[in-house]
């Protein structure tokens, strides 16, 4: 797709002579002019980031894991700090490794986490749940000094401008690694104290909202802790067992990890109480066929994510589906109060996760490694099969069912057979409303961030 520029002369001095019009027309190049121009025409000022804040990795280490929660901390990758639910990320053992070492990698609330190798750029705010976690060598820590309120600094490096800056600067080309050298020069509007106050308290109440959702899910899920016990959150499908079964027993499944004693123990809980099959829950289970991925250059009514894009907190590669490639687009539609359960890839990857389609993720198209589940809202809250499908005892359930050697998969006939515990009237609706209540004050969480990213583009904008 061919861009068009208008430079003025004095851009190729500043751009080391450059005549290629790559350089000029980069959006990093233009971010940098459009700043440059708001300052002139406002007398804004701008700072360096190192101006502002500290900048740094954490250092390369030898890394120890461990699945007792007691005894490890969490450890975030460039990925996991992007997930909406950070209940499952990998824990560094404190034993194993250094105090000054962990130290030197822990985060702090207020924070800003770039993304800085692989895809860069990506920045997410540090919020109090995360507060004194561990991050690996690939995120850089942004730490505002007390020139700048923090959350307006995340707004600003988030952003549309921020984001263009971060990942081609002054370069004019895409950058693959970002080193704090890259960027602490990278130009820093300042508004009026009130309005760079206004913008971190909303960035401040979105992430304590978060906060607040994430604290009501886990409330959702605990009344499924008879099944959810301390065997079962240190378990890993990749553990060593010994078991002796009967042949009636096999369900035409030979598979060892299948017949694993833990497995067995779960379903034998549920199976022993009131419950239900989720076939019988629902009024479909389905996944749509495979298709040939034709995306468009401009949005149409068809927004299109990957399951890894569907795990995130926030939706930023969203993708728009041409229905050239599918027999038939509505296949591929979700509904507000459909349950989706990525089928696909290894046991320790996103294999047997669960999302809750939401107000937000009504009419996207998902792709066809994610089974769906229309519930009968006449028998079962969606919300209530979530909570428990989002167990570590329910992912298991759906990692158990997976066939295949080289990459897992789950079918939807064998998902329909899952056991789904049924609990008392009162207890369901406590936990359905626990989970409309999460989702609620996510959304509200979303809005407030997008509302501090209108009031800077506002304030940037040239009129």
């Amino acid at each position: 797709m061919m861009k068009t520029s208008i430079a003025v002369s004095q851009s190729v001095y500043v751009g080391d002579r450059r005549l290629d019009a790559s350089f000029h027309t980069s959006y990093g190049i233009q971010a940098k002019n459009h700043l440059k121009e708001w300052s002139r025409k406002y007398n804004g000022k701008i700072d360096r980031l190192s101006d502002v804040a500290n900048l740094f990795n954490g250092p390369r280490f030898p890394r120890f894991y461990v699945k007792d929660f007691e005894r490890g901390i969490p450890f975030l990758s460039s990925s996991d700090m992007l997930q909406a639910d950070l209940t499952d990320i990998k824990r560094l053992s404190l034993q194993r490794t250094p105090k000054a070492l962990l130290q030197s990698i822990e985060i702090k609330q207020g924070w800003t986490l770039i993304s800085c190798s692989g895809t860069i750029g990506n920045c997410v705010y540090v919020r109090q749940d995360m507060d004194g976690m561990t991050g690996s060598q690939h995120i850089m820590r942004v730490a505002p000094t007390s020139n700048i309120p923090p959350g307006y600094l995340f707004t600003f490096l988030s952003g549309d401008t921020g984001y263009n800056l971060l990942t081609q600067g002054t370069y004019g080309a895409v950058i693959q690694h970002i080193e704090p050298h890259h960027i602490k020069n990278l130009p820093i509007p300042r508004l009026n104290a009130t309005t760079e106050e206004r913008i971190h308290q909303l960035i401040e109440r979105s992430a304590n909202l978060w906060v607040q959702a994430s604290e009501y899910l886990k409330q959702a899920q605990k009344p499924f802790g008879f099944i959810d016990n301390k065997e079962v959150l240190f378990f890993s499908p990749h553990d060593f067992d010994l078991s002796i079964i009967k042949a009636s027993d096999l369900n035409d499944r030979l598979g060892g990890y299948y017949h694993s004693k833990i497995y067995r123990n779960i379903e034998q809980k549920i199976r022993s109480g009131r419950h239900k099959e989720l076939r019988e829950l629902s009024t479909r289970i389905f996944a749509p066929p495979l298709f040939k991925h034709i995306y468009l250059n401009n949005p149409n009514q068809y927004p299109f994510l990957t399951g890894g894009e569907l795990a995130n907190r926030q939706f930023t590669d969203i993708k728009y589906l041409s229905t050239k490639g599918v027999k038939n687009i509505n296949d591929y539609v979700v509904k507000d109060g459909w349950v989706a359960v990525y089928r696909h890839g290894q046991y320790e990857s996103m294999l047997g996760t669960s999302f809750l389609i939401d107000k937000r993720l009504d009419n996207f198209c998902l792709s066809d490694l994610v089974i769906r589940v229309v519930l009968d809202k006449s028998i079962i809250s969606p919300e209530y099969v979530f909570a428990f499908l989002s167990t570590k005892a329910g992912k298991l359930l759906i990692k158990r069912l997976a066939t295949g050697r080289s990459i897992p998969f789950v079918t939807e006939k064998s998902l329909a057979t899952l056991p789904i515990p049924i609990l008392d009237n009162m207890t369901i609706e406590s936990i359905s409303n626990l989970v409309r209540s999460a989702y609620d004050l996510r959304m509200q969480s979303l809005q407030l961030e997008d509302e501090a990213k209108r009031i800077l583009n506002d304030e940037l904008s040239i009129k």
